[in-house]
């Protein structure tokens, strides 16, 4: 069995989540340091996003009856 065989007839999208396997084991193997610092910073501005939505949700919460409390002029 060759390593191609199984893959050959994969549609473009397929053989991509290949590459990036691929990508994943040979950083994981060879820099296993710089991995983690990678999926440290993508994990910390996810959070950081979400906490910003949240922050953005509740200030709007805060302004909701605004306009009936103090109408524009």
């Amino acid at each position: 069995m060759q390593p191609v065989d199984g893959i050959q007839d994969l549609p473009a999208d397929g053989l991509a989540e290949i590459v990036e396997y691929v990508y994943f084991l040979r950083k994981r193997v060879t820099a296993p340091d710089a991995l983690r610092a990678e999926q440290y910073a993508m994990l910390l501005h996810q959070y950081l996003r979400q906490l910003n939505r949240a922050q953005a949700e509740h200030l709007a919460m805060e302004f909701v009856d605004d306009e009936q409390l103090d109408p524009p002029a």
